[in-house]
């Protein structure tokens, strides 16, 4: 559904960021029109282009009207610089009933789609292979791959269009606060060979080891 890669953000002044374009055809661009809410391709993962997001810089999807249910896969290559609080990753882009998100919370990877789910656990300046399922009591946590590590229902809420960096698109809390590199999005629940297909690829590309998710 959704693909946009550090590579694709054609709309820049310098390192600013305006817009992160999305690659997989379905046009899902993400922008960012306020000049201090831009985050800045001023960093790399693998030698490789990534986008800073420190607190305040966000970007959004424009509003689809319709929102995307569960079960939603998210996969991500990010750093984060901070191991408190909440900091939303990918959240819903606008206001629906109980949106999801999936992020951090402290040092724990998390997902939210109306209560806290949370696993793993990230040390700061690291990249990762980030892997989420948004699917109620099947929902599923992956850190680099390796065995499902959710033990809670993060709850039902899904996606309408998306945010980057903030919780909705008009959000002022809760920030990513580290580096974003890749992140995809697909409706449904893959299967662990998809999974690990997904996982192979990033780990190879952004140099970050995968661990055959199990």
């Amino acid at each position: 559904v959704v693909r946009r890669g550090a590579t694709s953000t054609p709309n820049s002044s310098g390192v600013i960021v305006s817009q992160w374009n999305d690659k997989s055809g379905n046009a899902s661009h993400m922008t960012q029109g306020t000049v201090g809410n831009q985050p800045a391709r001023d960093s790399t993962i693998n030698s490789l282009s990534a986008v800073n997001f420190p607190s305040g810089k966000k970007m959004a999807t424009s509003d689809p009207g319709s929102t995307t249910s569960q079960p939603v896969t998210v996969f991500a290559i990010a750093t984060t610089t901070i191991s408190v609080g909440s900091q939303n990753l990918l959240s819903t882009g606008y206001a629906t009933t109980t949106g999801a998100t999936v992020g951090a919370s402290g040092s724990a990877s998390l997902i939210y789609a109306g209560s806290n789910a949370t696993a793993g656990t990230l040390a700061t300046s690291t990249a990762y292979a980030l892997q989420w399922t948004v699917n109620g009591a099947s929902s599923e946590i992956r850190v680099d791959g390796g065995a499902d590590l959710t033990a809670a229902n993060p709850g039902s809420g899904g996606y309408r269009g998306y945010a980057l960096g903030s919780y909705q698109s008009s959000g002022s809390g809760d920030w990513w606060a580290g580096l974003i590199a890749e992140v995809l999005v697909y409706t449904g629940a893959l299967s662990l060979a998809n999974i690990n297909a997904v996982g192979s690829y990033l780990g190879t590309r952004w140099g970050v080891t995968w661990t055959t998710a199990t």
